[in-house]
């Protein structure tokens, strides 16, 4: 999955970057079964973590359970509202003894100054969004092929606490995998309360003290005059449900019945979104929302604003 990764990883990466992802594979400890031991062991931890921060409530585990107890693969499509999502989904599922392979940024694969989160992330097999849509598309179906779960966020920013139309990546991940097998994909939809207080993107102020620098530009500190100014220009075109921050606010997580995707073997766009519309209103419908709402990362990029999570849309 790695291999169309390596010519941006030379062109981007820094070579210490470079000398940490190259002892991945020379390292015993860092071979896939230990591998994916070591990581499902962290993400149960992060379970309990959930549990005593933020008394975590999941709803619906039988239908997680049924789900698991089918075998073969499934992906979880779940909403995003919150930094902690991805880690929230993989430590329920390990706590169900699963290990599962979230879709993520790719920023990250090739981080320069501090290549210990590329490192992390090539060890706990993410899979990253990164070149052309069908390349970032063919990694998910390369895992679901494989028999892996797979944990994907069809929004692709976060959203304020409703779930939004979502991006038409899933129906064409389950599209391509029914080309690839025969089989419709199983989803699994959930939905997530309280993630956007707990852990609110945008009102993320904590200096990172080991990216202090990114392609020749400083991080703005919390206290400088032009961070304060950019923070505020940011936060005047969110909704005032956006600027809530309770860090130990209650997560509820709750599970619908797994279902086969519908997608037409001819889409076209309209059907695909069509078909993401229907997959998304069974994750807002976990919770009783009846209508999704617009997905303001399309207005950002359109309007020139800063993204509300730095770079979470990968615009090559």
């Amino acid at each position: 999955m790695l291999r169309d990764l390596l010519d941006a990883w030379r062109q981007r990466a820094s070579p210490l970057s470079l000398r940490a992802r190259a002892r991945l594979p020379a390292a015993s400890i860092f071979a896939i079964r230990h591998n994916r031991f070591v990581t499902l062991l962290f993400h149960k931890a992060m379970y309990w973590f959930f549990k005593a921060r933020n008394r975590l409530e999941v709803l619906g585990s039988g239908r997680l359970r049924e789900a698991i107890r089918a075998g073969g693969p499934f992906m979880v499509v779940a909403n995003h509202s919150g930094t902690a999502d991805v880690a929230l989904q993989q430590s329920i599922l390990a706590h169900h003894d699963v290990i599962s392979f979230a879709f993520i940024n790719g920023e990250g694969f090739i981080a320069r100054t501090f290549p210990v989160v590329a490192a992390t992330l090539h060890f706990a097999e993410y899979i990253p969004r990164m070149g052309a849509g069908k390349q970032s598309v063919g990694r998910v179906v390369k895992r679901l092929v494989a028999g892996d779960r797979v944990v994907y966020f069809p929004e692709g920013s976060f959203d304020f606490g409703l779930v939004w139309h979502g991006y038409t990546g899933v129906a064409r991940i389950a599209l391509e995998y029914r080309k690839a097998t025969g089989r419709p994909l199983r989803l699994v939809p959930a939905c997530t309360i309280g993630m956007h207080e707990a852990y609110n993107p945008h009102t993320y102020l904590r200096r990172r003290p080991f990216r202090r620098h990114n392609h020749g530009r400083k991080h703005g500190h919390k206290h400088d005059p032009e961070f304060i100014a950019a923070r505020r220009k940011r936060l005047g075109y969110l909704p005032a449900s956006a600027q809530i921050h309770r860090p130990r606010q209650k997560l509820v997580v709750k599970y619908g019945p797994a279902f086969a995707s519908g997608v037409p073997d001819s889409p076209g766009s309209a059907g695909l979104e069509a078909a993401t519309d229907a997959i998304m209103l069974r994750v807002a419908s976990l919770w009783g929302q009846k209508r999704l709402r617009p997905n303001m990362s399309r207005a950002w990029i359109q309007r020139a604003l800063p993204l509300v999570d730095g770079q979470r849309l990968w615009r090559g």
